[in-house]
C-alpha cells in the first residue's frame, strides 16, 4: 500500500479485494435505448458475487479502475464505480463511454401504430466483442425482433450479440404502440 492504513473492518475488506486474483468477469459493451433511439455505448464488466467466480464476500462500494495489457505496459481501459453488493448478487460495473464500439438507430418504416427500426452496432476493435442493447419502451408497446432473439431482464427487452472484429451487427425490430 502506498500510504499507511488501519486494519479497521472497512480497510481490511478493501485491502483483501485488492489482492483477489482469478475473478471471472465478462467484458462487454452496453447501449441503453428508448424505443427507436440509442444512447452512448458504455464499457462494462459483469460477474456474480460467488466463490465459483472468484469472489463470494461482501463487496463495498467505491471507484473502480480497469487496466488492460498493451504490449509490456498496462493501459487504463476505463473507470467506473461499484455499489455495495452482498454475496450471491449480480455485479455490473459500468465504465466509461466507448470510442471503439458504437451504435446507431434508423427508422425504416412507419405504418399506423407500427414502426420498424434498425439498430447497427459497430466494432472498430481488432477483436470480437460482446454487445448488448437494452430497449426500454412505453407501457403496452410491443417489441418484436426480426431474425434475432430478445430476452427480458429488469423490465427491458435485451439483444445480446457478438460483434466480429472490425465488423458490425444489426437488429431489425418492430415497435407496435397500444391502441
Amino acid at each position: 500500500m502506498p500510504v499507511p492504513v488501519t486494519v479497521a473492518a472497512n480497510a481490511q475488506k478493501q485491502v483483501a479485494l485488492a489482492q483477489k486474483t482469478g475473478v471471472k468477469m465478462q467484458a462487454l459493451y452496453r447501449a441503453e435505448m428508448w424505443e427507436d433511439s440509442v444512447g452512448e455505448v458504455r464499457q462494462m464488466l459483469r460477474t456474480r458475487n460467488r466463490k465459483e467466480e472468484g469472489l463470494g464476500l461482501p463487496l463495498p462500494g467505491g471507484p473502480v479502475a480497469v487496466f488492460e495489457p498493451m504490449g509490456s505496459a498496462m493501459l487504463l481501459a476505463g473507470e467506473g464505480g461499484l455499489e455495495d453488493r452482498a454475496v450471491g448478487e449480480d455485479v455490473e460495473i459500468l465504465l466509461s463511454d466507448s470510442t471503439q464500439v458504437t451504435a446507431a438507430v434508423e427508422e425504416l418504416e412507419r405504418k399506423g401504430r407500427a414502426r420498424t427500426a434498425r439498430l447497427t452496432a459497430t466494432n472498430a476493435r481488432p477483436v470480437p466483442v460482446s454487445f448488448e442493447a437494452r430497449i426500454a419502451s412505453s407501457p403496452g408497446t410491443q417489441i418484436r425482433a426480426k431474425g434475432a432473439k430478445l430476452t427480458r431482464k429488469d423490465g427491458r427487452d435485451t439483444w445480446a450479440v457478438t460483434i466480429p472484429a472490425n465488423g458490425t451487427a444489426t437488429l431489425t425490430y418492430t415497435l407496435t404502440d397500444p391502441e
